[in-house]
């Protein structure tokens, strides 16, 4: 499920695919007029990467070469956040893909009305719009997609989620209804159901989460259980208990218990602490009800973990502490854990605060690892993603360091790549610009350039830490602990920009909390 799970995030990722901003069912709002620009640190450094990525001839000119979407949708996304209407024209004109260009524009039109620039995004998608009636389209721009490959219904997907970014969710939602029925499909109609509901639109909202569930129930038999995850996901931004009964139609119970506590984390972060403790209440009632099946104590452990760190979301850090001696202990229990299990359990250790601990695990990840090079080299890079996207960019690059053992493969790139716009998206270090380079190192020239435009685009988009997130959630509901890890944080620059002020203030908050730790460092560092 892990592996299945941070795939499609890598396709959803990859395709520019973002929260819907849509404020209307019309043509849209036309914002507040303030467009929020790139700063031009970030706007030089993602230029300096689209270079790297060999999508500029000496002159500046832009080029896509070939039909790469990772590319294309990189170059958009970076012209659309800065605002660069003639590097757009260029990449769109240089694309010799139709479908990829359908990519550059709905990429250019979310990061366009990401910033407020409605008028520039509307402009967009309605480029992106006006490709969609092709000559192989039987029927022209109403007709059916039944003969479409995948990449053309991708595209689709794009467009759909674009018009719901401009708030034209009326056309959206058309858009959404000439695919075919997918997990793509039902994942669609889920955003658009946010959006709508962001609107105020509750009946057009569950009009068409009732159309997501259709189109999952109506699917062939196999396991969509990971796709019932990410529904839930959607939903649960507007309608828990909706959610709830999302998560009860995935197969495995500690699956279920796993998701319910990632969503309970969000929940706390987004300051919904009774929604979080109402799903963090689930999770636990799913993992105490767990059987002593062998098979089952990976799974076991893995929600354990997960249910610790959501449990230090809302606040709890006893019952926190309980959960991560249970996944402990579990581990400790098995002749042979597996790296993935060990690596939740550094994680969750990270989360409680318990740092030390954390990093024996970690050592013990490597220990664990498989011995065939390929399958090593491919655990490596799952998990160097799994702590970029969390935030934590030393810990994913010191993986990173030991994945350059062997050839990316064709799987391994789509970690890769997300792992660069992950560590790209961190601010601080510039050190992260050089495990981009490491990472390139173990390329070929395809992936090289794909490597080098995601982190384009994450250079461009939000650079806040998801680290700094969560520790804020925790020190909020008063943990001395998370308020030590805060100042520590921007003390050393440890994926933020180094920040004195900021580490001096969250020491005082800790030492006023009764850290001593904290209290040390204040002596050491008088004003």
């Amino acid at each position: 499920m892990r592996r299945a799970f941070l795939l499609a995030m890598a396709v959803v990722m990859a395709a520019g695919v973002g929260g819907l901003g849509g404020a209307a069912r019309g043509a849209g709002a036309e914002g507040t007029g303030k467009v929020v620009k790139v700063d031009e640190g970030r706007k030089a450094k993602a230029l300096e990467l689209v270079k790297k990525a060999g999508m500029t001839d000496a002159a500046g000119k832009q080029r896509i070469r070939g039909d790469i979407g990772a590319v294309a949708g990189a170059i958009g996304a970076v012209a659309g956040a800065i605002g660069d209407e003639a590097l757009l024209k260029s990449a769109v004109d240089d694309d010799p893909d139709q479908w990829g260009k359908v990519q550059i524009y709905t990429s250019a039109a979310h990061e366009q009305a990401a910033r407020g620039d409605m008028v520039g995004a509307k402009k967009s998608v309605a480029a992106a719009v006006a490709l969609l009636a092709l000559p192989e389209e039987k029927g022209g721009a109403g007709g059916s997609v039944a003969e479409f490959g995948d990449h053309q219904v991708v595209q689709l997907q794009n467009v759909a989620l674009a018009q719901g970014d401009v708030g034209n969710l009326t056309a959206a939602e058309a858009t959404a209804a000439r695919m075919p029925a997918s997990t793509m499909q039902a994942l669609v109609y889920a955003g658009l159901g946010v959006a709508e509901m962001k609107a105020g639109n509750s009946a057009p909202a569950a009009g068409d989460f009732d159309r997501a569930e259709a189109v999952l129930a109506g699917l062939s038999a196999e396991d969509h259980s990971m796709a019932w995850a990410m529904l839930a996901d959607d939903e649960a931004k507007t309608n828990p208990e909706r959610a709830r009964k999302m998560l009860e139609r995935m197969k495995d119970p500690m699956d279920q218990a796993a998701r319910a506590a990632f969503i309970a984390g969000r929940f706390a972060q987004d300051g919904r602490v009774a929604d979080a403790r109402t799903f963090v209440a689930a999770a636990a009632a799913l993992v105490n009800r767990a059987g002593g099946d062998p098979g089952a104590v990976s799974k076991r452990v893995g929600a354990e973990s997960a249910l610790a760190q959501a449990y230090g979301a809302i606040g709890d850090k006893k019952a926190g502490m309980e959960m991560l001696g249970k996944a402990a202990a579990g581990i400790a229990a098995e002749k042979n854990p597996s790296s993935l299990e060990l690596l939740d359990l550094a994680i969750a250790e990270d989360r409680l605060g318990q740092t030390d601990d954390s990093d024996q695990t970690l050592a013990k990840v490597i220990d664990a690892l498989p011995s065939d090079e390929k399958e090593r080299t491919h655990v490596l890079w799952l998990m160097s993603e799994m702590l970029a996207f969390r935030g934590d960019v030393w810990d994913a690059a010191d993986f990173i360091d030991k994945a350059r053992v062997a050839h990316l493969g064709e799987e391994d790139a789509v970690y890769a790549c997300v792992t660069a716009e992950s560590l790209a998206k961190s601010d601080g270090e510039d050190a992260k610009l050089e495990w981009i380079d490491q990472m390139k190192d173990q390329a070929g020239a395809v992936i090289q350039r794909e490597l080098y435009a995601s982190a384009a685009r994450g250079m461009v988009e939000a650079g806040e830490n998801p680290k700094v997130r969560r520790f804020e959630a925790m020190a909020a509901a008063g943990d001395a602990e998370a308020m030590a890890r805060l100042g520590a944080i921007f003390d050393a620059g440890l994926g933020v920009a180094k920040d004195m002020t900021a580490a001096r203030s969250w020491y005082q908050k800790a030492a006023g909390a009764k850290d001593t730790e904290a209290a040390d460092w204040l002596k050491a560092h008088p004003e």
